[in-house]
């Protein structure tokens, strides 16, 4: 009977231990994926206007499996400001889930129109 109380709390913590591990591995996934998203999303935002890869896709690195996907979204709010809405998610290119690891909607200042940029000139 001793053995069989041992062996179950035995094989519980093993148990346990695995979830605790998978747990700690998606946890560090995600937080690699949002340090990498910061860094795409502070690179765009400095970008001239209108020049962001949205929409497009990309591998992150080299070395790394994280994909990245952006797509613009509508908000009319976002254009009143004279913006537009975009989102980025983070993909595990190693992952079998095709849920993204991280999603981020930011704002991109849209490009000014060409026909006032003309009229300036013009004058």
């Amino acid at each position: 009977m001793g053995l069989v109380l041992l062996g179950t709390i035995l094989s519980s913590a093993l148990v346990a231990r695995g979830r605790f591990q998978r747990q700690m591995r998606a946890a560090d996934d995600k937080l690699a994926a949002v340090r990498a998203a910061d860094e795409l999303v502070s690179r765009w935002i400095a970008l001239p206007e209108g020049t962001a890869p949205v929409p497009g896709a990309g591998a992150v690195a080299h070395e790394s499996p994280l994909l990245w996907r952006t797509t613009w979204i509508g908000d009319p709010y976002a254009q009143r400001l004279g913006a537009r809405k975009a989102r980025l998610e983070m993909f595990d290119n190693q992952a079998r889930s095709d849920r993204p690891l991280v999603t981020i909607e930011f704002l991109l200042r849209l490009p000014a129109e060409p026909a006032a940029a003309t009229r300036e000139v013009a004058r």
